[in-house]
């Protein structure tokens, strides 16, 4: 799991719930991470810690002055978001699974090498044949 980390969290996205769990700048929770849209340097993204709840207040945005002033955009990205008015706990969910859940049987299909078909194997694997004469042929 370790080795794939980044291809998950690459094909992932954030549903916003509480927003405890989502890292404002550099996770993917509006589409693309903000410090994506806002053309930030992931060196200085990946120093960048506040989490989403830290910019929520009585599930309404609240940015300060400051950053507004500096990215004049970012109102504009955050008004496309929604604030659940019940307190959910943040899900991280699979981009391109129609469930939006990993699953193993999703992350085996999208890891999978499309093979070649072989038109002999069905007669091999036939549920005539026993398993371990398949085996030997």
């Amino acid at each position: 799991m370790k080795s794939e980390y980044s291809l998950i969290i690459d094909n992932s996205s954030w549903l916003l719930g509480n927003g405890n769990n989502i890292k404002f700048w550099s996770d993917s929770w509006c589409g693309t991470t903000i410090g994506e849209k806002l053309n930030i340097p992931s060196p200085i993204v990946s120093q960048m810690s506040s989490k989403v709840n830290d910019f929520i207040i009585g599930h309404q945005w609240a940015i300060p002055s400051s950053l507004q002033n500096l990215f004049p955009q970012l109102c504009q990205i955050l008004d496309q978001v929604s604030i659940p008015q019940v307190s959910l706990e943040d899900k991280l969910v699979w981009k391109s699974s129609s469930t939006r859940s990993l699953s193993l049987k999703e992350a085996y299909l999208y890891k999978a090498q499309v093979g070649q078909k072989i038109h002999w194997a069905k007669i091999i694997w036939s549920p005539d044949i026993p398993p371990s004469k398949s085996m030997m042929v």
